[in-house]
């Protein structure tokens, strides 16, 4: 089930199945809509099993690529250029 915040609401939770309408009226409170702060990608949090909605394949794309981004930009580029010398026995 994709989410897609522009439609609208989902009809219910895809973990355990609770409909909005009876999270109001168990919980007082909807869905708990957050967003990720380094992607602002959206999320939403059911009250009753706490099961999070939302597009994660494309938050795990992105800290996945922020993670790459980083471990680049700690490579040290060694002074000869990058030419591996062996020493001992060839």
């Amino acid at each position: 089930m994709k989410l897609d915040f522009e439609r609208g609401i989902p009809k219910k939770c895809i973990h355990c199945k609770m409909k909005p309408e009876r999270m109001v009226e168990k919980y007082g409170m909807g869905w708990l809509m957050f967003t990720v702060p380094e992607t602002n990608i959206m999320f939403m949090q059911c009250p009753n099993c706490n099961g999070i909605m939302g597009n994660t394949k494309a938050l795990s794309n992105t800290l996945r690529l922020k993670k790459m981004r980083e471990e680049e930009s700690r490579k040290v580029i060694p002074a000869n250029g990058g030419e591996v010398l062996k020493f001992g026995m060839n």
